[in-house]
C-alpha cells in the first residue's frame, strides 16, 4: 500500500497506471480478470433482471401519473456514460423511449446509442416527462439547472423532491 501513495505523491495521475491510480485512492484491492475486463470495456455497474424490471415498472407507474399532456414526452437518462440503462429500459413495455444523452467527458466506450449532449442541452432539446441520472458527478447538482422545470397544467417545480418524487 505504501508503494501506491508514494507514486500518487510522486508522480502525475496522468504518469501513472490505472492499477496505481485505483490503489493509492481506495487501499488495497483484489485486481482480478473481471475487474480488468470491467475497466476495459468501460463497466461500471452491473444490471440484473430483476433491477432492470423493477425500475421499468416504476417507470411506467410514475409515467401513468403525469398529466396527459406529458405523455408523448421521453424519458431522457442524462450522464448516460455507455449508454447501458437506456438500452436495457428500451428492451422493457415503457410508455415511450428512453433517450440516452451524455456530455462525453469521460470518454468512455458507447457500445449502445448515446446522444452527446450536455444535462442542459437535453432537457431544452426533448422537455423529458421523466429524467434519469445514475451518474451525476460528486460535488455537483444537475437538477439546479433544471428547475423550474414546465409541468403542463401543474405548474412549474421549484423543488428538488418534486422533480424525484413526480
Amino acid at each position: 500500500m505504501r508503494k501506491y501513495i508514494i507514486n500518487a505523491l510522486m508522480y502525475s495521475a496522468e504518469a501513472r497506471s490505472f492499477e496505481d491510480n485505483y490503489r493509492a485512492e481506495f487501499g488495497p484491492v483484489t485486481f482480478s480478470a473481471l475487474f480488468a475486463f470491467a475497466e476495459k470495456y468501460s463497466i461500471y455497474e452491473v444490471f440484473n433482471r430483476e433491477y432492470i424490471s423493477a425500475l421499468s415498472e416504476y417507470l411506467v407507474e410514475r409515467h401513468a401519473l403525469l398529466p396527459s399532456e406529458l405523455h408523448d414526452r421521453p424519458i431522457v437518462e442524462v450522464a448516460a456514460g455507455s449508454g447501458r440503462l437506456s438500452h436495457f429500459l428500451n428492451q422493457c413495455k415503457l410508455p415511450v423511449t428512453v433517450i440516452a444523452t451524455d456530455d462525453g467527458s469521460w470518454t468512455l466506450n458507447q457500445p449502445f446509442p448515446v446522444e452527446n449532449l450536455s444535462h442542459e442541452r437535453a432537457i431544452a432539446k426533448y422537455e423529458p416527462a421523466i429524467v434519469i441520472c445514475s451518474w451525476m458527478p460528486e460535488n455537483m447538482d444537475f437538477t439546479s439547472s433544471w428547475r423550474p422545470f414546465n409541468l403542463g397544467n401543474l405548474g412549474f417545480c421549484k423543488s428538488i423532491l418534486a422533480r424525484w418524487f413526480i
